[in-house]
């Protein structure tokens, strides 16, 4: 019994270790990164999003505790970050608002900030009939953009 849980423990440090440690370094480095090279004090949280390129989008909050969006492009960690005021996008809210106002069809399984076309969207990831899409909105006006059917 002991031996077994040894064993289990070894399996999760050595998952943990080549799995989730480098995940863990790359958000490290993308939030160094970003105070470093642009005016945000604080970053309260900050994700991953691939599309037609990865991108690290971080919602801090700059000296004059006004909230912006960082978002920095993987690979270019030595330029600056394109800086937006959190308040000139749409929130998740007022998002799922506009959606509701119009009529949006989909299960909405998940909604995230990120880029599409070198410019700020609500990527919304939902099904109907047992179809899944990806929706693409302005982040700043809610305007569709695009949208893409997966294949069955």
């Amino acid at each position: 019994m002991v031996l077994l849980i040894a064993a289990i423990i070894a399996v999760v440090i050595v998952y943990y270790n080549q799995v989730q440690q480098p995940k863990w370094d790359q958000k490290s480095i993308a939030t160094a990164t970003v105070l470093e090279k642009s005016d945000l004090v604080q970053i309260e949280a900050i994700h991953k999003h691939v599309w037609n390129e990865p991108y690290w989008i971080a919602l801090g909050m700059k000296e004059d505790k006004s909230k912006h969006y960082a978002f920095l492009k993987e690979g270019e960690e030595e330029e600056v970050p394109v800086l937006l005021a959190a308040d000139s996008l749409l929130t998740v809210e007022q998002m799922s608002e506009q959606l509701e106002k119009s009529k949006f069809e989909k299960v909405v399984h998940r909604m995230t900030l990120g880029i599409y076309s070198n410019q700020p969207v609500w990527e919304i990831y939902g099904s109907k009939d047992g179809r899944y899409y990806y929706s693409f909105f302005a982040a700043d006006s809610g305007e569709l953009i695009n949208e893409l059917q997966m294949l069955k």
